[in-house]
């Protein structure tokens, strides 16, 4: 996998006849075509080959990665929970971050629906942090309250004995 940064060209010439098929069909999951669904975990463009087009890696429910190449990949981000439709290329062989040849299934794909943001977590912590502070102000109306409706003899009676 590389950078974000970073642009590849097209690891064989299978994909860009299936590039074709693909942007020329509107092919359904079953008939040759494959489901993807999971998490994308990295967005790399393909450069002037394909503008606008991207290489990603999404992680399925089983843990494995896949690349898949997206003709137009408007509104996926590095995050996002994905659905794609695609049709099998040529695996590719690619060198992690840290320096390790792997192999990952390849497909060239097109969305099937808007990808669904990852909830921040953040988000949780911030409903979780409202809460208790409106929890802590009733509690402290309803201390005051009853601390107005009840007499203050024993404060008084102390104050008087301090004189």
């Amino acid at each position: 996998m590389t950078d974000d940064n970073q642009s590849r060209d097209w690891p064989s010439a299978e994909f860009e006849r299936v590039w074709g098929e693909v942007a020329a069909s509107s092919g359904t999951a079953g008939d040759s075509w494959h489901l993807i669904e999971g998490r994308v975990e990295q967005s790399t463009p393909l450069g002037a080959i394909h503008p606008g087009a991207v290489e990603v890696f999404v992680r399925g429910a089983d843990g494995s990665p896949v690349a898949a190449y997206l003709r137009d990949a408007s509104g996926v981000a590095v995050g996002d929970r994905v659905t794609l439709l695609g049709k099998t290329v040529p695996s590719v062989v690619l060198r992690d971050r840290a320096g390790i040849m792997h192999e990952y299934p390849a497909f060239i794909a097109r969305t099937m629906d808007a990808p669904a943001r990852e909830a921040s977590t953040m988000g949780g912590w911030i409903g979780v942090g409202a809460v208790a502070l409106v929890g802590i102000w009733v509690a402290m109306r309803i201390v005051s309250r009853r601390s107005t409706r009840e007499p203050l003899s024993r404060i008084h009676a102390v104050a008087e004995r301090a004189r």
